[in-house]
């Protein structure tokens, strides 16, 4: 005959619980260890030199926020002709449907003319080739008289009193003839 286990040894395992109060403990002593560790490691690994304010890690990171710049700048084309079409005043590009590249992939016109913008800005090498080729893709078959402007502006300060607080300056007046 088979013996059958003692009521000992059928008892399932169980885990050991904890009181309120030795978890209170454990997280104390978590938060006291992250606080030595991090510190140590803003003087020990990265040395007190990266820190000039001394500005502790995980307690005071605010010359981050000191540190980023307001100031944004973004690149304009404002179409003068069209065809033979004269604006007065001048009209945005991406306010004209006739460009059908440009309104069909807004994401890569709007990149293609912020590259050629700082590129016509810093007088670099190549970029009237740049102008060309932008034209050439965005521009097509149009014959399009148009200038290259650059907005500076404060993100904040353009929320608030709307585009008008831009500063523009004119970068270039530019011809191309897509219809020859």
């Amino acid at each position: 005959m088979t013996e059958r286990p003692s009521k000992e040894a059928r008892k399932p395992n169980r885990r050991r619980h904890f009181s309120p109060r030795q978890l209170q403990l454990f997280g104390a002593a978590g938060l006291v260890f992250y606080a030595i560790l991090s510190t140590s490691a803003a003087f020990v690994i990265a040395g007190p030199s990266t820190h000039p304010s001394r500005e502790l890690f995980p307690f005071f990171t605010w010359s981050l926020f000191s540190k980023v710049s307001d100031a944004r700048r973004e690149y304009h084309i404002a179409i003068l002709a069209l065809n033979g079409t004269t604006f007065d005043p001048p009209v945005d590009m991406r306010s004209i449907d006739v460009f059908p590249s440009y309104s069909d992939s807004k994401s890569l016109g709007y990149k293609a003319l912020q590259n050629l913008g700082r590129s016509l800005s810093k007088d670099a090498e190549g970029s009237d080739l740049d102008r060309e080729r932008f034209a050439a893709r965005f521009f097509g078959a149009h014959d399009v008289d148009y200038q290259i402007n650059r907005h500076s502006y404060n993100p904040l300060r353009r929320w608030r009193e709307g585009p008008s607080s831009d500063e523009i300056k004119l970068i270039g007046d530019f011809s191309y003839e897509g219809g020859s």
